[in-house]
């Protein structure tokens, strides 16, 4: 699938550079480095109600203090 994406000068430049390190497009790099943030341990959120919570880990884990800060932080809530 087509899609346009802006990016600055400086992402440019790094994107250009690792691509042309690793022999790969340009294309497939940006690629498979969004799936990968994708797929990383990022926080889930969601909506209880009126309100948007972090989800705790599939494994029942407790969640750190760290995964709290990086969804007010994203959300810009506080």
């Amino acid at each position: 699938m087509r899609v346009t994406a802006e990016l600055d000068q400086a992402t440019y430049e790094l994107v250009r550079q690792r691509a042309r390190i690793e022999k790969r497009s340009m294309s497939a790099l940006l690629g498979s480095l969004v799936v990968e943030a994708l797929q990383s341990e990022a926080p889930r959120l969601v909506k209880k109600g009126r309100f948007t919570v972090v989800a705790g880990p599939a494994d029942g884990s407790k969640v750190g203090a760290a995964a709290v800060q990086a969804v007010i932080d994203a959300e810009g809530v506080l």
